[in-house]
């Protein structure tokens, strides 16, 4: 979280851009978080902003509160990307690669970005210039969670996260998963397979994060890239990641309000 001075001196910083719009230089990383727990009024505005699909997709969910989460979560994607786009967050057209992340259906586009929610939270990254992968999830029990270490984390990942005890040993497993699921998502490949063709080091919680060869798996070229990983705790009770193309990055940390978007309000800092 940022100290009161450094959001200060971000909020003061913002002041001189134009209502809802955003600035990103090349090699930023934005962060967003999201409430996806909503007065009504607001998450239907939010959930006017999805496509036909985005809302097929939704209503598939079969609880309503999975439906209206997923819901807020795309509409609050939605409502950020056309910050930076400068377009109406209802006619950006959206699509999903191969591993199901989602991406501006246009050649060459301006901004790389993702998203994740868990519980009551979303978390949205956005760069320009490098691929970026983003995860949140809420720190609770795993009854397999023994099963998982074994079939799936490395032995330095286990070896990490066995030793400890109680909420210790759930905040770490879902630090080391979120760190899987983020570098997943950054390369574009399914989770299963990061697990089986990536090696990922288990430091202690890395808040400024840490640099990390990655492969390039598509097409296979025995070549590795350097990326870049730092563990989230966006709230009490949740454990995040962000994995980014670029070799350092410094993050910002944004809170979207509706009113961001949708309203007459500048976006705060966390």
């Amino acid at each position: 979280m940022l100290s009161r001075q450094a959001g200060a001196r971000i909020i003061h910083a913002m002041q001189a851009l134009p209502s809802r719009q955003i600035l990103l230089e090349p090699g930023s990383l934005h962060i967003w978080r999201a409430s996806l727990a909503l007065p009504e009024e607001e998450r239907g505005r939010l959930e006017d902003l999805l496509s036909a699909g985005e809302r097929e997709q939704c209503a598939r969910f079969v609880r309503a509160a999975d439906r209206s989460q997923s819901a807020v979560s795309r509409g609050s994607l939605r409502a950020v990307l056309a910050m930076y786009l400068r377009e109406d967050p209802r006619t950006l057209s959206l699509t999903r690669g191969t591993s199901g992340k989602p991406r501006l259906d246009r050649a060459n586009p301006p901004i790389q970005f993702n998203v994740s929610h868990a519980g009551k939270l979303a978390l949205i990254a956005v760069t320009r210039g490098g691929r970026v992968g983003i995860d949140i999830e809420r720190i609770r029990d795993v009854p397999d969670m023994e099963a998982i270490l074994r079939n799936f984390f490395s032995r330095q990942e286990s070896a990490y996260i066995r030793p400890r005890k109680g909420a210790g040993r759930k905040r770490a497993f879902f630090l080391l998963w979120t760190r899987r699921e983020a570098a997943a998502k950054a390369l574009g490949i399914g989770l299963f397979d990061c697990f089986e063709r990536v090696v990922l080091p288990a430091p202690e919680h890395a808040r400024s994060g840490f640099r990390i060869a990655l492969p390039e798996l598509d097409p296979p070229s025995n070549q590795t890239g350097e990326w870049w990983i730092r563990d989230l705790l966006p709230a009490p009770g949740y454990a995040g990641a962000v994995c980014t193309e670029h070799r350092t990055a410094k993050p910002l940390f944004l809170r979207f309000r509706t009113a961001d978007t949708l309203g007459d309000e500048h976006p705060a800092a966390r």
